[in-house]
């Protein structure tokens, strides 16, 4: 797995993948488990005592390839370089997070995901998809049937939308 995924999905993708791989005759059980104590692991890290040690396991990572100037205005490579005072060859980071914005049209207020140099408002939802996601092929090419994955998750997990994590599989009410 590539270097910009968080230390957080490194850990666990590979704990993860070396337990299907070594262990076939144990995975239908110990896989499903192995998830939730990953998304446990992450809800004790999200509010862990000492939060700029602990956040270390969730920060993105990327090298900057261009200079700065180079980038496109929008892009998030310049506003993190811009944000860190970073250039060409450097490393930037950022966190995956959640703000609540006020939509005037519809008068409600809706989430939206963005990212911030500071762990605040982390968006743990995303972090969660993003594991599952990077785990989606290597469960399904070991005969995983995705959907029950996913509402055996959702039952144990206090997030709703757990079935947004696998692309594909219906939503469970």
């Amino acid at each position: 797995m590539n270097d910009p995924n968080p230390l957080w999905v490194r850990k666990w993708f590979e704990r993860i993948v070396v337990e299907l791989v070594k262990h076939p005759e144990t995975r239908a059980e110990v896989i499903p488990r192995l998830i939730k104590e990953a998304f446990d692991a992450l809800d004790v890290i999200s509010s862990h005592i000492d939060p700029e040690r602990e956040y270390t396991l969730l920060k993105f990572t990327q090298r900057l390839n261009k200079y700065r100037h180079e980038y496109n205005e929008h892009t998030r490579q310049r506003r993190l370089a811009q944000l860190l005072d970073k250039d060409k060859g450097d490393l930037v980071h950022w966190y995956e997070t959640h703000e609540d914005v006020y939509v005037e049209s519809k008068r409600c207020r809706k989430g939206g995901k963005t990212y911030s140099v500071k762990p605040e408002n982390l968006n743990l939802y995303g972090y969660k998809k993003l594991l599952l996601r990077k785990l989606k092929d290597s469960l399904e090419i070991t005969g995983f049937d995705t959907a029950a994955l996913a509402r055996e998750l959702l039952k144990s997990n206090t997030n709703s939308d757990m079935t947004m994590f696998l692309p594909g599989v219906a939503q469970i009410e």
